[in-house]
């Protein structure tokens, strides 16, 4: 059986990008973008929102009666909160390992 190289298509939402990451995708982004495009992206509430920009964890611009964002601030505060195993990891092809021989079993 021949694997492909291209990474497999995920269903539902996807970004604009095969493979990318939001942090990724946000990196590339300019200009700000809205309070309630950022509460979207991180899945919180306004009053979540307003409460890091208080208290200085995520940097806010106010513009007339609205905060805007930096993408490339949201993206670090989404990269500062990350877990586990990066997603790109799941773009990859999969690296194959070869068995130890069994000449350097015996050794």
């Amino acid at each position: 059986m021949v694997q492909s190289s291209t990474p497999p298509q995920s269903s539902g939402s996807r970004l604009p990008y095969d493979c990318d990451t939001i942090i990724d995708h946000l990196r590339r982004r300019r200009g700000l973008i809205s309070s309630t495009e950022t509460m979207q992206i991180l899945g919180c509430s306004r009053k979540s929102l307003c409460a890091w920009v208080k208290a200085g964890r995520i940097p806010a611009y106010r513009i007339g009666k609205d905060n805007k964002f930096d993408p490339h601030d949201v993206a670090n505060f989404l990269n500062a909160r990350r877990i586990g195993t990066p997603l790109r990891s799941a773009c990859r092809p999969p690296q194959r390992v070869e068995p130890p021989s069994t000449a350097s079993m015996i050794g």
